[in-house]
């Protein structure tokens, strides 16, 4: 017994360390923060009381947050809903506001009303309908933020029209602020959806043949599971002619049916919209669309790795990936050959906690299909 109570207090000891040093990590952010407000505050001459910090708390343990509560911090953002529940649940004795920044599914709308004060943001009237439906009648009425969109752009998301019970209350000073945010025109959205009007016009669930391979069976199956239920990443690897571009327009068309706001774009068309986005003369403002790739709720890139021949388009393109893959926004990628994927890209995608694959090692889909 006496060989193992030495290394065993060892161990306590350097748990203990590190403990202390994220603690005072967080102390030392939080202090930073607080005064980046209180500088803020001076400058534009209002009262730092009347602001309120949250605290993005994803992928934070409770220890963590447990320990910025302690400093003063009580409303946190979670985006990931499954996440946040356990989270919710161990720290239910503190008085912490807990809002949903991320988008919302509608599978996920029970949950959310039930478990969240504060909802960041609601662009559908079905998403509305929803989480009024679940919020408890015990509990508080959630706190909401409604994306209108006034200028009725169909590239934009938001609600285009309100009903006159919930218009009428937009005046009223006590219950809503209003934050109007003017737009520039541009048609990111209409450039990159032509692909996919066509594609999922033609590529369906419905029309995936699989019946000749146990391996598409199998692939058809992950593709409609994940579809259903969507989250987190999903990579389809296969050769030339496998059907990995038919079940990513199939999972984009079952998306778009569930009402979730999609894009779907391949690969070298998509250089091409970047290269376009950065000229003065194009329609498409370089900014918007880079935007709309890295938060649009589910995006899927067709044949992803092919070489683009520029190191910015490149760095562009690594840009959106990674800022979707710590927002942890729904993601569906079809690649060829793992070895033309840069390591940095590869890494992520090797999260198994986040990313899920589909080896699609079957003979040409095509040749497959008119196997009767």
């Amino acid at each position: 017994m006496a060989l193992y109570l030495r290394p065993m207090k060892y161990i306590l000891k350097c748990l203990k360390i590190n403990k202390k040093i994220i603690l005072n990590t967080i102390e030392k952010k939080i202090s930073i923060i607080k005064s980046k407000i209180k500088n803020a505050s001076l400058k534009s001459q209002r009262n730092e009381n009347e602001i309120t910090l949250l605290a993005v708390s994803k992928k934070k343990t409770t220890v963590e947050i447990h320990e910025a509560y302690n400093l003063g911090i009580n409303n946190f953002g979670e985006s990931f809903c499954q996440e946040a529940i356990e989270k919710i649940k161990n720290l239910k004795k503190l008085n912490i506001k807990w809002h949903f920044i991320g988008k919302i599914q509608s599978n996920k709308t029970k949950d959310i009303a039930e478990y969240f004060d504060w909802v960041h943001t609601i662009d559908r009237s079905k998403i509305a309908k929803r989480l009024s439906l679940y919020r408890p009648r015990n509990k508080q009425p959630l706190n909401v933020c409604i994306q209108i969109n006034q200028g009725q752009e169909i590239h934009k998301g938001g609600l285009n029209q309100l009903d006159e019970t919930i218009s009428g209350k937009l005046h009223d000073d006590n219950l809503v602020d209003l934050i109007s945010l003017g737009s520039k025109q541009d048609i990111s959205y209409g450039y990159l959806d032509r692909l996919r009007q066509d594609l999922t016009q033609t590529m369906t669930f419905d029309n995936f043949n699989y019946k000749n391979s146990k391996v598409l069976e199998r692939g058809y199956q992950q593709a409609i599971e994940f579809a259903s239920n969507p989250d987190g990443w999903l990579v389809i690897r296969g050769n030339t002619g496998s059907g990995k571009t038919h079940l990513a327009a199939s999972i984009t068309n079952q998306l778009e049916t569930n009402e979730t706001n999609c894009i779907f774009t391949f690969i070298p068309d998509l250089v091409d919209y970047l290269r376009l986005s950065i000229n003065n003369t194009s329609p498409i403002s370089h900014e918007s669309l880079l935007k709309d790739l890295m938060t649009c709720e589910a995006l899927i890139l067709d044949d992803f790795g092919t070489k683009s021949n520029s190191t910015w388009i490149d760095e562009k393109i690594y840009q959106i990936l990674v800022h979707r893959y710590e927002s942890r926004l729904i993601t569906v990628l079809t690649i060829r050959n793992l070895n033309e994927i840069p390591d940095s890209i590869i890494s992520r995608l090797s999260d198994t906690a986040l990313v899920d694959h589909i080896e699609l090692d079957s003979p040409d889909y095509r040749q497959t299909k008119t196997q009767k």
